[in-house]
């Protein structure tokens, strides 16, 4: 994490990352290390553990909305809840366009 970057825990098993100024590849480079470090933990009987990331990138035109945040949140989710349907361990990210990309 950069000290610019915020971490919350939003709930149940749920946590929330913003990371400030990030591009796709740097969110991608970010989301493979915080698997690569999930999959590192031990748990009793050698259950293997896993994270399922979603995202959404904001463009600068996003910043003119007044419901920036609630809107980025839900596209989020969305993504989070793609990741979880889809296959458990990986990212979905929403990008600018509405688009979903798997990282």
């Amino acid at each position: 994490m950069r000290e610019t970057d915020v971490v919350a825990r939003w709930g149940g098993e749920e946590f929330l990352i913003v990371l400030y100024n990030a591009t796709i590849e740097s969110i991608k480079c970010f989301s493979e290390r915080l698997h690569s470090a999930i999959s590192t933990i031990l748990l009793p009987y050698d259950k293997p553990i896993a994270v399922s990331i979603g995202g959404a990138v904001l463009d600068q035109n996003g910043l003119a909305h007044s419901d920036v945040i609630a809107s980025q949140l839900l596209k989020a989710d969305e993504a989070l809840y793609s990741a979880k349907e889809n296959q458990k361990g990986h990212t979905r990210i929403i990008d600018e366009s509405g688009e979903f990309l798997v990282l």
